[in-house]
């Protein structure tokens, strides 16, 4: 899902929802700057941080396994950023749900909180616009640039969700395994994360509290 909203006091961009096959974000002209991890304190990261924009709530492959290496053959990319600030966008609420990091052997590991959501700061330059791109499901392609028109000096927010599939009757869902499929790591090696409803009362795979894929692989 791409989702674009103005945080500025003018009309909000409609909402941009919906299965991809393909994306594109990135500035025209070209800048040749590319894409950074919002990191505000010195490695190691402490997840007892209190800066949730901090990209580093998401679970990093790389720290876990550091002799792993991506398989290029193993995925697709779907979404394309050439500009930008990642950073985490919306974290985990740990009064709401508990994640844990759990080995094919061993002890889990509390994550206390971890990105549900990431999200691109993208900075415009005088004469310099964002260009979005993307492919529907269905093959129709789509565009947008921003600033709109009539619009120069707005802010905007552009985020890239992954739902949670749902499974009837299943109240633990994860995919993260999915990330070995692309990594060269042996299955006993394998890690994965379960999340845990505090209190029930709101459903784990529905909701953005329980992120299918919070990962990335060094960078």
């Amino acid at each position: 899902m791409l989702r674009g909203t103005s945080t500025a006091a003018e009309p909000a961009i409609a909402s941009l929802s919906g299965p991809l096959q393909e994306a594109f974000i990135g500035i025209f002209p070209a800048t040749g700057k590319g894409v950074f991890k919002y990191t505000p304190t010195p490695e190691p990261f402490r997840r007892t941080e209190t800066d949730l924009a901090d990209f580093r709530w998401s679970i990093d492959l790389k720290t876990l396994h550091p002799a792993s290496a991506v398989d290029e053959l193993g995925f697709s990319s779907q979404i394309s950023l050439s500009d930008g600030v990642l950073h985490t966008a919306i974290p985990t609420d740990p009064t709401k749900v508990t994640v844990e990091l759990i080995p094919s052997v061993g002890i889990s590991t509390d994550m206390k909180r971890i990105a549900a959501a990431f999200g691109a700061k993208v900075y415009l330059g005088a004469n310099e616009k964002l260009k979005l791109g993307w492919t529907s499901m269905d093959g129709q392609t789509n565009k947008l640039e921003l600033p709109l028109a009539g619009h120069p000096n707005s802010r905007y927010e552009l985020y890239i969700g992954n739902t949670p599939s749902l499974q009837v009757g299943k109240m633990v869902h994860s995919d993260f395994q999915k990330y070995y499929l692309a990594l060269n790591v042996p299955f006993p090696e394998w890690y994965d994360l379960k999340f845990t409803s505090v209190g029930g009362g709101f459903d784990l795979m529905a909701s953005v509290d329980a992120p299918c894929m919070p990962g990335n692989h060094g960078g």
